[in-house]
């Protein structure tokens, strides 16, 4: 039976650069796609009440009451458009942070500094499992460290560190979006 594997995380020194990079290109597209989705929702609410208007002009000859109504239902759909326009922004926005952090992290592989980057990885795991620690370094082509001693294990694996990385800014960037 395989003991559950024992995921530490990187040191904060170590993951710095990373997460400065990651947070900036975050920050940026999160800049970018949210004043887009801003734009796309307002133009949704503007047309939304552009045809709310004419409603209530045309209904309130007949009974202004439900007009009125008509008016706030429309309002309402608006704002939820707006609402859902939002959102979607917002998951597409991950979804290309995610795969833009995903890429850049594979890059490091190209990168001539990536051989001492492996060995700080490699020494980051000794220091946590012990020298006496098995040491597999680019895992399955996924670039990064794994290591192993007894049931326990480290992993850091480039795509495990992005995944990391991602989730220790994801309030930032989510901050951002507001």
């Amino acid at each position: 039976m395989n003991a559950p594997a024992v995921h530490t995380r990187a040191t904060p020194l170590a993951l710095e650069p990373v997460r400065n990079a990651l947070l900036d290109d975050a920050h940026r597209e999160a800049d970018d796609i949210v004043a887009a989705a801003r734009a796309a929702a307002a133009e949704s609410v503007a047309a939304a009440e552009q045809e709310a208007d004419e409603a209530l002009r045309q209904v309130r000859r007949r009974k202004e009451a439900t007009a009125r109504a008509r008016a706030e239902r429309a309002r309402e759909d608006a704002r939820r458009t707006a609402n859902a326009d939002l959102l979607r922004a917002r998951d597409e926005l991950h979804r290309q942070l995610a795969e833009a952090v995903h890429e850049a992290v594979h890059d490091l592989t190209r990168d001539p500094r990536y051989p001492a980057l492996l060995d700080r990885l490699e020494q980051l795991a000794r220091e946590q499992l012990g020298s006496a620690a098995e040491i597999e370094r680019d895992p399955a082509g996924d670039g990064g460290v794994v290591a192993t001693e007894g049931h326990r294990r480290v992993d850091y694996r480039l795509p495990a560190l992005a995944d990391r990385a991602l989730a220790t800014i994801a309030d930032e960037v989510v901050a951002t979006w507001s």
